[in-house]
């Protein structure tokens, strides 16, 4: 077929079909109205929240949370773009957030003084003194790099998990070890320097 018949096909194709109906727009989408529309919603939330998220009790409760933000934001929906659209937005940042207090639980734990050895067994076994010292040399070191020294060191995560845990990409996760190993290198003998 030649090039012009079938762009001609395609614009029939177009032309017969109806303009795609918006549902809801900002002045209809009442509280009520929202609450009949959302069961049809929830599917592609949860496939969403799944996307982001391992576990399927975080997916519910990220979908839950993306629901109750959506209702009392819903004075602020435009409705420039499509419903769908909008929640697809709200549970994504719902799923980041919940990564994101997870992050700082297991962080907590560690500061906590909880043995390493124990939360990671297949890691190297270190003397006490030796933990301590690049434990705190690691406290000193800026957050992102500190962060991933925990997380690799400490809670014994690989790169992917760390970069998931994290909501960046492995590449990052990797640079940001580069970095902080580096960084703790020159602390570390700096501390040791200074103890001799």
């Amino acid at each position: 077929m030649s090039h012009t018949l079938l762009a001609s096909k395609r614009l029939s194709r177009t032309a017969i079909r109806p303009p795609r109906p918006i549902v809801e727009t900002a002045p209809t989408l009442t509280p009520e109205r929202f609450q009949e529309c959302l069961p049809k919603y929830l599917p592609r939330m949860l496939a969403v929240a799944r996307r982001h998220l391992s576990c399927e009790a975080d997916c519910a409760d990220a979908v839950q949370d993306a629901c109750v933000r959506a209702l009392s934001g819903l004075p602020r929906f435009r409705g420039d773009c499509d419903l769908g659209t909008w929640l697809h937005r709200i549970v994504v940042n719902a799923c980041l957030m919940r990564r994101r207090s997870q992050a700082v639980r297991k962080i907590g734990t560690l500061a906590s003084g909880e043995d390493v050895a124990e939360q990671a067994p297949d890691q190297p076994k270190w003397s006490e003194s030796a933990r301590q010292i690049v434990r705190s040399a690691a406290r000193e070191l800026p957050n992102t790099q500190g962060l991933v020294i925990q997380l690799r060191y400490f809670e014994g995560l690989n790169t992917a998990q760390t970069a998931a845990l994290l909501g960046v990409r492995p590449e990052v996760v990797k640079t940001r070890l580069h970095r902080a190993r580096r960084a703790l290198r020159r602390r570390i003998a700096g501390v040791i320097a200074s103890e001799a």
